[in-house]
């Protein structure tokens, strides 16, 4: 028994299974390793391709807001929820920011939270003023001729701080630029 034992464990074909066994196990590591680096590197180059098409989406909505404002003197509220659609995809996305770099992650989320802070701030002052504006014409259709006055003045300093949030969305838009750029640079690393 000692001498077929002896010969089984110094045999080729058992030094054969063991290395082979080895080896196949080295190479499952470090073929998991590269395609583990090569999936995380692809969801960042992912992310930062989103996040790019996601900045371009709202300067360009920002831009159409802008120029139906001047030709109107109206801000179109269609335009701010074609914002808050981009806003939606950044926000179920957003986990993958983890990837970028802490400094350009932080800008990027302060970027696209001071977007939402704005329009969520220009539709606010649009809804007082037109609730204050349904109130004038109600009480202008009771004959109610001094309350109406105090009332339509009411509405103009809402609409007046609309148009002051939508000049800051416009304003902050430009920082998109700069972001873009930073991301596409991240993205070459």
């Amino acid at each position: 028994m000692e001498k077929q034992l002896y010969a089984i464990f110094f045999s080729d074909y058992f030094w054969g299974t063991i290395v082979g066994l080895v080896l196949s196990i080295i190479g499952a590591y470090a073929l998991g390793s590269i395609q583990s680096k090569q999936l995380k590197s692809e969801w960042t180059n992912n992310f930062i391709d989103l996040s790019i098409d996601i900045i371009r989406n709202l300067k360009s909505t920002i831009d159409q807001l802008a120029e139906a404002r001047e030709r109107s003197q109206a801000i179109h509220q269609d335009l701010l929820a074609l914002i808050d659609a981009e806003l939606a995809v950044f926000g179920r996305n957003r986990e993958y920011s983890i990837r970028l770099s802490p400094e350009l992650r932080g800008d990027l989320r302060k970027y696209i939270t001071n977007i939402a802070i704005i329009r969520t701030r220009i539709l606010g002052n649009l809804n007082q003023f037109n609730m204050c504006h349904n109130r004038a014409e109600e009480i202008e259709s009771q004959n109610i001729e001094k309350d109406t006055i105090s009332i339509r003045q009411e509405a103009s300093k809402y609409l007046v701080q609309a148009n002051k949030a939508t000049d800051d969305l416009i304003n902050l838009s430009r920082e998109g630029n700069d972001l873009i750029r930073r991301l596409e640079k991240e993205s070459t690393r």
